[in-house]
């Protein structure tokens, strides 16, 4: 299992990254000891996981609130939801949410307690139709997907 940040370049076609390790446990994916909080991971399925949907790759995202009672995410992938993709809370901070997506691009913002939040790792970000930033999301194929 491979923890990855994401670089994602201004056009929006591809996306480099750069790997860090994870370990698994009982309490779901921590970072290894030198790893950057804010991270997305890339993972083959472990007991606890959805089960994979061909053509979707699996995404990690890492984020840290060290006050916050409840984490979501909500984007273009699920109808801008505010509630539909909570993260699970890690302890000390850490929350993280499993994402299965097919490749595209895709719009994204944190609702931190119920308030609309920026998320601090993205590289891009586009206007939305309220005054404020969109964080853009790549997901490129599989490799085997072709």
């Amino acid at each position: 299992m491979k923890l990855l940040t994401p670089a994602i370049k201004a056009n929006t076609r591809q996306t480099s990254l750069r790997t860090k390790s994870v370990r698994q446990t009982a309490g779901g994916l921590q970072p290894r000891a030198g790893s950057a909080p804010g991270v997305v991971a890339k993972a083959t399925p472990g007991p606890t996981e959805r089960p994979a949907i061909p053509g979707h790759e699996r995404l990690y995202l890492l984020r840290f609130f060290p006050n916050a009672t409840r984490v979501c995410i909500a984007g273009s992938f699920n109808n801008w939801d505010r509630s539909a993709t909570p993260l699970k809370h890690c302890g000390k901070g850490r929350w993280v949410a499993e994402l299965l997506l097919k490749p595209g691009r895709y719009e994204y913002r944190l609702v931190v307690d119920g308030k609309w939040n920026d998320d601090t790792f993205a590289q891009t970000r586009v206007g939305n139709p309220f005054g404020g930033l969109n964080c853009v999301l790549v997901v490129n194929a599989p490799p085997n997907a072709f």
